[in-house]
């Protein structure tokens, strides 16, 4: 069983229903392309969420920016913060501040941990980020959807005979017993089953009443059932919600009896199936029907060459079904087993001279008839089956829903004129059942050749023991190989029964009608590597979210607090903003130790009046009376600066004690090394202290 092709991958666009209209729009393309949207992606994510930072961080100095006398501690954080320092660079920067103003400002402890927090979780919101931007891009064990031009089905042209399904039923018995044994089974399961969007078909396992007359019951009876399963989540089909439909299998089966319905009889060349008999060679029949409409007529089911019966030493196996809703005469059962609702199938397991080490009490493997052999250890007991074959009688039902009111019963494999008028099926919908019913026909429990008892066989064809429910283990096994029959014929509609099998081909329709057609482009399949999904919602929603906060952040922190209309409007934050800005920060450094004449004081770039040459900057404190970022005025009357005092004028003092606007109004006055303007930054904090 091997993987879909790359050439039947769909690339493009489309919609996985089954993770809902908007989380299942999909993108499909190669994984070189898938790369460089991962790239792209983690750009756009970093982008984005590095402008996230920078709005929350102004967003945070202006809650702050109150306008209210505050310590050192706090102008520094403003002054951190006007740098839209990095998450990290703020944890280091908050970690720094409290080292440096710890037993001088209030809590300076808590109010750093504060932002130093937020930083982090930011940071941890960050990698969240990232981790969901990686998952848009799905490059492991994907659903894809099919797209085969080969897509068709089996023609049902009855000229042909059942040359188009004895071409086709071939490679998938080889395949499902292949599948099966290593996919169905609890467990972690290997590479080969990420083939269907689901590995398997889970089924119960439950004793229940006979399913024939009582008297055809050898044993007690095994229900498999899968109860009612979603066509969409089962097999991958990807049919909108009007199209959708639910089907259950329920198989009922039991051992039955071999008294009075065997005989043995002398082979001869009239009743021998295969080959010409030898003298003397007998046949056991089992009587469990007759077969009136074959040349000649036959009143058995099976036979069984007691020669071969004898000299093969593995399992073997046969069986016929007699369908309930359109019964013919080449395989009529006893009355006894008949039934309207169902369809019946008889399975001869013929044991040979398969031996066992300990007498087995299994229904199916009866043996305990005792042989002694000969080997390398001396003379050894061993035991033979009580019989050489044993039949099993299943009854198989199906039940089919097109909606939530409208379900069969559990009948039989449906008649054609039945899903013709199906009542509320959709032109789809009688399509998958149409498959369906076809597949009813080719995936029986009676075509497998596989027993579960061969796993426990040594060398020698011998099995240690056997436990007493080793025939439920194989019913178990004969319906996972059924089921794994169906997930192939009905993903080989999609990719085309003629790509599984080359001689089939001929035999293949294209689809005819527009059921046909859009079931064509309705099965998803798994397809381990070299493509690539990306989620075409979080594609769009990671590029239109992260652009809408870079264009934010751009516009608002690069164009808009720049607008005099805007800062007007916004004032007197913005204007705390653009005042905690590190250019203007340093120009009032250089104005407090008398450093040339400045202008474009209210701009988030000041500069001197003229090419003047600005000195380093002292590392010494200039006093007391004195702010490192600017002139502190000590007396409503004067200013000192390098030079010596300066007396206000009335005017002037109104100036300094308005507002920075109207100071600058006066104009580049400066007396001495005292420039007016450079009064006006501090305008507020004369305000607040009532000078």
């Amino acid at each position: 069983m091997s993987e879909l092709e790359s050439r039947f991958v769909k690339r493009g666009y489309w919609v996985n229903l089954a993770q809902g209209p908007v989380m299942g729009q999909t993108i499909t393309t190669d994984a070189r392309t898938g790369a460089i949207v991962v790239a792209i992606l983690a750009i756009v994510t970093a982008l984005g969420m590095t402008h996230l930072w920078h709005l929350l961080t102004f967003f945070y100095h202006q809650v702050r920016a109150n306008g209210r006398p505050r310590d050192g501690l706090f102008r520094h954080q403003q002054a951190v913060l006007r740098t839209l320092p990095s998450p990290s660079s703020l944890m280091a920067d908050s970690v720094k501040l409290w080292y440096a103003w710890r037993g001088i400002s209030d809590h300076a402890f808590a109010r750093s941990l504060l932002q130093l927090s937020a930083a982090l979780i930011f940071a941890l919101a960050s990698l969240a980020v990232s981790i969901f931007s990686s998952s848009v891009v799905t490059s492991t064990n994907l659903e894809v959807l099919v797209n085969s031009p080969h897509c068709g089905r089996i023609t049902y042209d009855k000229s042909e005979g059942s040359a188009p399904w004895d071409s086709y039923r071939p490679t998938v018995y080889a395949a499902a017993e292949s599948y099966a044994p290593d996919c169905y089974q609890n467990g972690s399961l290997p590479s080969k089953c990420n083939i269907f969007t689901r590995p398997n078909i889970a089924f119960s396992t439950e004793t229940v009443p006979c399913p024939f007359n009582d008297s055809m019951c050898a044993s007690p009876a095994i229900a498999l059932d899968s109860g009612l399963i979603d066509m969409n989540d089962a097999f991958g089909l990807n049919l909108h919600e009007a199209d959708r439909m639910k089907y259950r299998r329920r198989s009922t089966c039991t051992v039955l009896p071999l008294e009075g319905y065997t005989r043995t009889t002398n082979e001869s060349t009239a009743t021998m199936e295969d080959g010409t008999p030898w003298p003397g060679e007998q046949r056991i029949e089992y009587l469990y029907g007759s077969r009136p409409g074959v040349d000649p007529p036959l009143d058995l089911a099976f036979g069984q060459s007691t020669l071969l019966s004898n000299t093969t030493s593995t399992y073997e196996q046969m069986g016929d079904i007699a369908y309930g809703s359109f019964p013919d005469d080449t395989f009529v059962l006893r009355p006894e087993l008949q039934r309207p609702d169902a369809d019946v199938a008889l399975k001869l397991v013929m044991k040979n001279k398969v031996m066992y080490y300990k007498p087995v009490d299994d229904p199916l493997f009866l043996a305990h008839r005792e042989k002694k052999s000969l080997y390398s250890q001396g003379w050894q007991t061993r035991y033979l089956s009580d019989f050489p074959g044993s039949v099993v009688g299943c009854a198989l039902q199906y039940q089919f829903c097109v909606s939530n009111t409208s379900c069969t019963n559990l009948t039989g494999t449906l008649r054609g004129e039945a899903i013709d008028s199906f009542p509320g099926a959709s032109i789809t919908q009688k399509t998958v059942l149409s498959l369906l019913q076809h597949i009813n026909v080719v995936a029986l429990l009676i075509a497998t050749k596989r027993f579960e008892a061969n796993r426990l066989m040594n060398s020698d064809n011998e099995i240690p023991a056997l436990p007493d429910d080793q025939w439920i283990k194989e019913l178990q096994g004969w319906e996972a190989f059924v089921w794994a029959s169906h997930q192939i014929i009905i993903t080989d509609y999609a990719v085309g029964p003629g790509v599984r099998s080359p001689p089939t081909h001929k035999y293949v329709v294209p689809p005819s009608d527009d059921g046909e057609v859009k079931l064509c482009s309705k099965q998803k399949m798994r397809k381990p590597g070299g493509f690539v999904n990306i989620n075409f919602f979080g594609l769009v929603f990671t590029l239109v979210v992260s652009s809408v906060i870079v264009l934010t952040d751009v516009v608002l922190l690069r164009v808009l607090i720049y607008l005099s209309k805007f800062r007007k409007s916004m004032a007197p934050r913005l204007d705390r903003w653009i005042q905690d800005g590190i250019f203007q920060l340093q120009r009032r450094a250089h104005e407090a130790q008398g450093n040339g004449v400045w202008k474009d004081l209210a701009d988030d770039v000041p500069v001197t009046v003229d090419n003047t040459k600005l000195p380093d900057l002292l590392l010494e404190t200039l006093g007391e009376t004195e702010y490192a970022m600017g002139r502190r005025v000590d007396s409503a009357k004067t200013a000192v600066d390098s030079t010596g005092e300066c007396e206000m004028t009335p005017d002037m003092k109104k100036g300094a004690w308005e507002s920075e606007y109207e100071v600058k109004s006066l104009g580049e006055v400066r007396t001495g090394s005292l420039d007016i303007q450079a009064v006006a930054p501090l305008s507020h904090d004369l305000e607040r202290t009532g000078m």
